[in-house]
């Protein structure tokens, strides 16, 4: 292959995998709203040199600008904006950048003095904010640890909704292959965690989700396979809710993998698991969080398949395969139900391994059969996290799911307690697949 035809294979990846985590109707109308609020904010930075703050020439364009934040803030919930080199983003959506003035400088030049490569807005400014923020951009940094003193000056000014980010830079060629074959799990837990609490804490307060920065964390899961061994790992801090969803967003799509779903399908269904609980956000726990959570999924901007199925996954994520009163579940429902009650079972201190056969036996009365069989086929005889004692006396937990039919009883594992009864100082990885003798499923008194 020849290095044109290797440059058009490489930009069609880039390409499928940037469409595959963008909700499309979503992405257009960031685009579409971030390119005027990017374009006001630019021209009143350049605007502001000539005028004092106070200045009615700058009422009209700040007033604009501020009412575009505001649309988008009631849309997205927080902003987080992107300049680097000439190039913008707005929560992750590429933007069309203003046209350049007759010095070169772009958005990302004009913020650069600052050691700022954009601005993160939590909530929408009032006018003098941004009179104040205008003011604090065009004031000349210390020499040193210019971001921190730009923040600590919005904030002496009253300006704590607006937040100086760090600077970026494009990655080179090289650099953004290696990042495209080698996602790092740990990172995908956290900000997969984290994100699922932003959109927590966004929805009890009022603001609507965005759910962009969700279907990047679902493409990178799709990208390094659900069940990779580093991916069962719980970050510091981690949050019992985020840890849930990210987890059931993890079990469902290694079911969707087992049920042989399009990659779209498991787009959407991987959205779906990481906000199945939502409504908790808005209506607490029981019952009323089903409701809520499907209208909270309904207020989302636009009308389209990937909607539709997260607000009847939510409605059908507690329902059993077929009921008296509403008919059969919808097929994420079913997958959602599966994949919620196992691990709410594990987290409650069940075994892996005794939750799966604690489940089956609602196999075709609560849960769809031949999805749960698909389940069990994925996730193996000792699903990751089960705790096992080896006949040698050590006891390890297993890390990885089904990797042939050969090893469905033998999956890796890495030890937690050596034969002496202490644990390890290094990491000691073990395959049960190379003639390594299972006594019992390991119970902690």
């Amino acid at each position: 292959m020849d290095e044109l035809a290797q440059a058009q294979a490489s930009l069609g990846r880039s390409i499928d995998r940037a469409r595959a985590g963008e909700d499309p109707q979503l992405a257009g109308i960031v685009r579409e709203k971030g390119e005027q609020m990017v374009g006001l904010l630019f021209g009143l930075l350049r605007m502001s040199r000539s005028y004092a703050p106070d200045n009615p020439a700058l009422n009209q364009p700040i007033a604009e600008l501020t009412g575009a934040i505001s649309r988008l803030v009631g849309m997205l919930g927080a902003l987080n904006l992107v300049a680097v080199e000439e190039q913008v983003y707005l929560n992750e959506i590429r933007v069309r950048t203003p046209q350049q003035g007759k010095d070169g400088r772009s958005l990302s030049a004009e913020l650069a003095p600052h050691s700022t490569g954009g601005l993160a807005f939590t909530s929408a400014p009032s006018e003098q904010q941004v009179r104040a923020l205008l003011q604090c951009l065009h004031t000349k940094p210390p020499p040193e640890r210019q971001r921190a003193a730009l923040r600590q000056a919005l904030v002496a000014r009253g300006v704590d909704n607006i937040e100086p980010a760090v600077m970026h830079r494009l990655k080179t060629t090289g650099e953004a292959e290696k990042a495209a074959e080698k996602v790092d799990a740990k990172t995908v837990v956290t900000r997969g965690v984290e994100l699922v609490e932003e959109t927590w804490n966004g929805v009890a307060e009022g603001r609507r989700m965005n759910i962009l920065p969700l279907r990047r964390v679902v493409t990178d899961l799709l990208e390094l396979h659900p069940g990779y061994d580093q991916l069962w790992w719980n970050p510091p801090g981690g949050t019992q809710h985020g840890l849930h969803c990210f987890r059931v967003c993890q079990y469902a799509l290694l079911l969707a993998e087992g049920a042989s779903l399009s990659v779209g399908l498991r787009q959407d269904l991987g959205v779906a698991a990481l906000l199945h609980d939502i409504g908790v956000a808005r209506a607490g726990g029981g019952d009323p969080h089903i409701r809520a959570g499907s209208l909270t999924l309904l207020q989302q901007p636009g009308f389209h398949e990937g909607k539709v199925r997260r607000v009847l996954a939510a409605f059908d994520h507690h329902r059993q395969i077929v009921e008296t009163v509403g008919g059969r579940s919808t097929l994420f429902g079913r997958i959602l139900h599966i994949a919620d009650d196992y691990d709410n079972l594990v987290r409650s201190g069940v075994s892996p391994s005794i939750a799966i056969g604690s489940i089956s036996g609602g196999a075709g009365i609560r849960y769809d059969p031949v999805l749960f069989q698909a389940f069990i086929n994925r996730m193996g005889k000792y699903p990751p996290g089960t705790l096992l004692k080896l006949a040698d006396g050590r006891i390890v937990r297993t890390l990885s799911t089904v990797r042939s039919v050969e090893t469905f009883a033998q999956p890796r594992s890495m030890v937690v307690r050596g034969a002496d009864g202490k644990p390890p100082t290094v990491a000691i990885p073990v395959d049960l697949a190379q003639d390594v003798k299972i006594e019992s499923v390991f119970m902690p008194s």
